[in-house]
């Protein structure tokens, strides 16, 4: 399809913008979401965000890779590509394996095997990898010793339950490397040899097999308002509205933010606007915000307006901002959203504008959106949409402007 000069200047300017957002993670200075949108607060986010920023894993949803996926398991294409960029192997001619070929990861695959890392999947033959296999926590063991030269056992025996495993040897050689503790803590007696690996598991491995600091993001600003204390408008919206500051650089990055976090009363921050008793609108287009749009908007169940339009926000629309039963205008065009379209927005009954273009959207339009019978402006265009119009969007009688030029429909 011929796409617009718009849209191929637009998607320069995003990528110009996704490198400069790049750099300052990896310079340390991280915002408090960190690199990824889906492991805060996990106990392996320090590591994740350190093999991160030394350039060994870029994410699990290409090409925005927000997402790191941090409880699904490791595949063997994915160890591959792991311990490849960990060690830096060069690229080599010979093609080792016959069920790689054409994957993303085969040239990683042949790299391992040139190395002597992998042997295989089907010995004594070991003319297969197994790309899409998951790794066990004793195959990860025999990746990491063979990788790393580890050859001190410790004398064996460090847990109970690998005794009867062909991988005994190598995970006793692997605790003694200090790379593993075991699977139980605090009492760490048991590796769990035939539990799968996890993306944020083997984050912490190769982290510390390659004595990498932590990385670990900052903390959510604590708030200056206390919002049990505050009258304004209930704790819950509250909340909301300090969870939104914290998670955008309201601190450091927003244009205006007058009276956000102070005594000031909350329905005078600017943006924001009350009626009996609620937080009814929040008005932020064009004032810097940058980050995730955080779930508990949600909880902003009176709002009728929601103007987010021409900041930086990146990943997923929230499906929680389906709740918003009451909206009628939804602006989040003209920034750096990806995913799919909630079809959770289909709820959203009090609907007359949905603005979502100049993004990064992508998958199909869900057909929930035709459940929006008071929609008169829908506009996606300019983003990575796929797939066929719905034909549901014949029930949108009242609409008036429809824009979806500039994606792949």
């Amino acid at each position: 399809m011929v796409r617009s000069r718009r849209f191929v200047v637009y998607l320069v300017v995003v990528g110009m913008m996704l490198s400069a957002f790049t750099v300052v993670a990896f310079a340390g200075d991280l915002l408090p979401e960190g690199t990824f949108s889906d492991d805060n607060g996990n106990i392996h986010e320090g590591n994740i965000e350190a093999i991160a920023a030394d350039g060994i894993t870029k994410g699990c949803n290409p090409p925005v890779n927000d997402l790191f996926c941090p409880g699904s398991s490791v595949t063997r294409g994915q160890m591959a590509a792991f311990l490849v960029r960990a060690l830096d192997l060069p690229a080599t001619p010979t093609d080792f394996f016959s069920d790689d070929d054409g994957t993303i990861f085969e040239s990683n695959i042949n790299r391992l095997a040139a190395a002597g890392i992998t042997q295989g999947c089907n010995p004594p033959v070991n003319d297969l990898f197994c790309p899409s296999s998951s790794v066990t926590r004793g195959q990860m063991a025999a990746f990491l010793v063979r990788a790393f030269g580890y050859s001190d056992d410790g004398g064996g025996g460090l847990f109970t339950d690998t005794g009867g495993s062909i991988f005994s040897n190598t995970i006793a050689r692997l605790a003694t490397a200090g790379v593993t503790a075991g699977c139980n803590p605090p009492d760490n007696d048991r590796f769990c040899p035939d539990d799968l690996v996890k993306r944020d598991q083997m984050a912490s491995f190769l982290a510390r097999a390659l004595d990498l600091p932590a990385h670990v993001p900052p903390p959510l600003p604590e708030p200056w308002v206390d919002c049990v204390a505050q009258s304004s408008v209930p704790e819950v919206e509250c909340d909301a509205l300090v969870t939104l500051y914290g998670a955008t650089g309201g601190g450091d990055l927003w244009g205006t933010k007058t009276g956000w976090l102070t005594d000031a009363d909350v329905c005078a921050w600017y943006g924001v606007t009350c009626t009996t008793g609620s937080v009814t609108a929040l008005a932020l287009d064009s004032n810097g915000l940058m980050g995730l749009i955080p779930r508990e908007l949600g909880n902003l169940t009176k709002l009728s307006s929601l103007d987010l339009r021409n900041n930086q926000m990146s990943g997923r629309i929230p499906a929680e901002l389906g709740n918003l039963t009451n909206l009628t205008n939804l602006g989040l065009s003209q920034n750096l959203l990806s995913g799919s379209i909630p079809a959770e927005l289909g709820n959203l009954a009090n609907l007359t504008n949905l603005g979502l273009s100049l993004n990064l959207l992508s998958g199909s339009i869900p057909a929930d959106l035709g459940n929006l019978a008071k929609l008169t402006s829908l506009d996606i265009s300019l983003n990575l949409l796929s797939g066929f119009i719905p034909v549901e969007f014949g029930n949108l009688t009242e609409l008036s402007e429809l824009d979806l030029r500039d994606n792949q429909l």
